[in-house]
């Protein structure tokens, strides 16, 4: 049976925010693990027949989704250089935007950064 790790809330934050801090902590940590190490060709595989999601585009899905919900919980409007910087959350055919030759160190910054 795997280690299982309590979430430690921030205790500056209101309880709820500290917990969701705290789990999204824990996730950012847990995929830095995963996927280090990677290779680009590893971070940009698209499955046998290219039809697929890769892991880049599944990272910076994860930090789109997150940087948005920070808005969410603060009701504040996300602003449009955030926008701009971290681009749709899909494109123009509804599917994850494409992400090459972005590599994983400046992934994983951005998603620090969030």
């Amino acid at each position: 049976m795997p280690f299982l790790k309590d979430l430690s809330p921030v205790e500056e934050m209101a309880p709820t925010v500290g917990m969701l801090f705290s789990a999204v902590n824990e996730n950012i940590e847990r995929l830095k693990s995963i996927v280090s190490g990677i290779s680009q060709e590893e971070l940009e595989y698209k499955g046998e027949h290219g039809d697929k999601n890769c892991i880049a585009q599944l990272i910076y899905h994860l930090i789109n989704v997150d940087i948005r919900w920070v808005y969410r919980l603060k009701e504040s409007e996300f602003p449009r250089e955030l926008e701009e910087k971290y681009g749709p959350m899909t494109d123009e055919n509804g599917r994850l935007p494409e992400v090459k030759g972005v590599p994983l160190t400046v992934l994983i910054e951005w998603y620090e950064e969030v």
